[in-house]
This record gives structure tokens, C-alpha cells and sequence, in this order.
């Protein structure tokens, strides 16, 4: 829900489609060529999805949003990491490490400008310290009324 209410307020395309949408100059024309060399030797999957994705926005496939901001890829590994810190400070931080990773993957993989990343760790902890007090409430809410019925 976070990212589809800020995808659409707002709206912009990742590195891997500046140019496609016709913005000059493009500041990664550089990054996406280093890429594609770096696909004639390993496949990189991140490029097909990509190709997949403008397909979808143009018209050519099935419909699909091509937004960056936020990231819901970091967004979904913040979240686990906040989620793994309270089994263990262990594995939040096997997590963090992860969410790091992640967000460097972006950037590299030209899915994400590293503003989107950044706007979505406040919005991910905001939402994940929403939803622990809707959930407090919620269990003390329906504690009271079971209480009171017996």
C-alpha cells in the first residue's frame, strides 16, 4: 500500500528507463552499457525484467508501472530486517547486511536512483512502528471486551 500511495505521488522512472522516456542528457547511458557488456558474458536477469517492464509501459505487454520511488526492493528488506530483530540481534543484523545489499543492488542494477532506497527506510520504519501500535491496540481492544464478557 506505502509504495503504490507514494509510486503514484511520486511518480518517476529508474535509471534503467531515463533515457527511454526521452530525458537528455542520460547520465547512464555509461552504467546501462557496462551492464549489457556484463550480459554477453553472465545473464543478467535484472536486464530481461527491465526490458519486460518497458514492454508493459509502452503498451506491447500487459500493462505495468515502471515507478522507482520508493523502493519497494528495499522497502521489502528493511521490513524483513526490522521483522528479524525481534527474533534476535543476531539476525537483525544479518538482515541489515542484507537490506545494505540490497540497496547497493538497486543502485548497481540501475533499478533505483539511491534517493529511492532512502525514502523508503523512514517510510518502512514509520509504517512498521504504525502497525506495532494498531496491533497493541487491537489485542488490548479485544482483551477488555473478552474480559468483560466473562
Amino acid at each position: 500500500m506505502e509504495g503504490n500511495i507514494l509510486a503514484l505521488l511520486l511518480s518517476s522512472a529508474g535509471p534503467c528507463f531515463y533515457g527511454l522516456i526521452g530525458l537528455e542528457p542520460n547520465p547512464y547511458l555509461g552504467l546501462m552499457a557496462s551492464l549489457r557488456e556484463a550480459d554477453a558474458t553472465a545473464p543478467i536477469y535484472a536486464l530481461r525484467a527491465q526490458g519486460l517492464l518497458w514492454s508493459g509501459h509502452i503498451g506491447e505487454s500487459a500493462p505495468v508501472g515502471i515507478s522507482a520511488m520508493p523502493s519497494l526492493h528495499n522497502g521489502v528488506a528493511i521490513l524483513m530486517a526490522l521483522a528479524a530483530s525481534q527474533l534476535g540481534p543476531r539476525l537483525g543484523l544479518v538482515f541489515a547486511a542484507y537490506a545494505v545489499w540490497i540497496f547497493l543492488g538497486s543502485i548497481s542494477l540501475a533499478w533505483h536512483y539511491a534517493v529511492d532506497g532512502l525514502v523508503a527506510l523512514p517510510a518502512t520504519v514509520a509504517l512498521w512502528m504504525l502497525a506495532g501500535r494498531l496491533a497493541r491496540w487491537w489485542h488490548q481492544t479485544r482483551e477488555a471486551i473478552c474480559t468483560t464478557r466473562v
